[in-house]
């Protein structure tokens, strides 16, 4: 397998979604990135990797920002995080950071710590901080455990982790593989389908 090296990729572009009274729905270029929703105005950020049409709402003004299952720390319930397109994920982890520098952030689901304490879905800007944070770091440490993994070649066990049982044990992730849909698989393939763009 050639080698895993991240690429640059576009930074997730700012677009306008249907709101009550407000333009097309879905993504889209446009000049126009704001949306008049009395007494606020809410911008739709395009942040894809958890799935290619991920996208933030942001009310301006507030740095209050609805990420849903972008920001994935170590996943749901199953305790890993789930993402379609690595980089893609990276990229919009740090522009929510970076661009949004959210006060509040609101999840779509109560993702874990390390500890598998749950956030709560809405995080305060410490929190919020702390979750992008740790879903880089993660995000990381994923990203070189699967690059090591398909770079040696990938092995067929009896692991319920197999291929990629090297990542699991890697990584210490004991998680159940099987539930679906499993983020472990879902985040192996996108390393498996994208090898060029992550390292």
């Amino acid at each position: 397998m050639a080698g895993c090296s991240r690429r640059s990729v576009l930074p997730p572009r700012r677009s306008r979604a249907r709101l009550p009274g407000g333009p097309p729905a879905g993504p889209r270029r446009s000049d126009s990135t704001r949306t008049p929703f009395p007494p606020w105005t809410v911008s739709v950020h395009s942040i894809p990797g958890h799935t290619p049409g991920s996208v933030a709402y942001a009310i301006d003004g507030q740095r209050s920002v609805f990420v849903g299952d972008a920001v994935q720390v170590h996943g749901a319930a199953n305790g890993f995080p789930g993402y379609l397109d690595p980089t893609a994920y990276r990229t919009s982890l740090e522009y929510v950071r970076d661009e949004l520098r959210p006060q509040h952030l609101y999840l779509g689901h109560p993702y874990r710590r390390a500890d598998g304490t749950p956030y709560g879905v809405e995080l305060d800007a410490a929190q919020a901080q702390e979750a992008i944070a740790h879903s880089l770091a993660i995000e990381g440490r994923v990203t070189a455990a699967a690059c090591g993994c398909l770079q040696a070649g990938l092995q067929e066990t009896d692991s319920p982790y197999s291929p990629f049982a090297r990542v699991a044990e890697e990584l210490g992730y004991t998680g159940d593989p099987a539930l679906e849909p499993s983020p472990f698989f879902t985040s192996m393939h996108g390393y498996r389908t994208h090898p060029a763009q992550n390292a």
